[in-house]
Formats: C-alpha cells, structure tokens, sequence
C-alpha cells in the first residue's frame, strides 16, 4: 500500500473549548491506532502492530490529564507532524 503525502495533509486548528479538543485528540488517536500495520510495513519494524497500538495507548493515556487548550493544541499539532 503506497502512502499518499497530500492525503495526511492538514491545516492548523485552534480549539475553541476542551470538548473540541478532545474530539480532535480521539480522531488523531483512532488515526494512529488504524495505521499501526501501515506503520510496520513501511519502516520495516520487528514488532507486531499491537505493540504500537499499545505504546500509542500510553501516550494518550499519559498526557489525559492536560486541560490547558494551547498545550493541547501544540501536542496535537506536533503529533501530526
């Protein structure tokens, strides 16, 4: 499967409430959890996608407690990245 650039393409967003935020950080965490074999395959990995899929859990599991919307915007920012 080829991964197509203009596709991952996004623009910034600024979250108005928390809400919004955390929509925007589920949406990206179901991305990361869906391309866990995508990801595998194209680095060549030794590691089976649920592995990922965990380290990915941990993230997001980590980081829940921020409330700050600009912090939470520049993490989600950056993730995308």
């Amino acid at each position: 499967m080829t991964t197509i650039p203009s596709r991952l393409a996004q623009t910034t967003q600024i979250s108005r409430t928390l809400e919004e935020a955390r929509k925007r950080s589920t949406a990206l965490y179901r991305n990361f959890y869906r391309s866990a074999p995508e990801i595998c395959a194209l680095y060549a990995l030794d590691v089976p996608p649920s592995t990922l899929r965990a380290k990915f859990r941990t993230q997001f599991e980590k980081n829940k407690t921020v409330k700050d919307l600009a912090v939470l915007d520049l993490m989600l920012l950056k993730a995308q990245q």
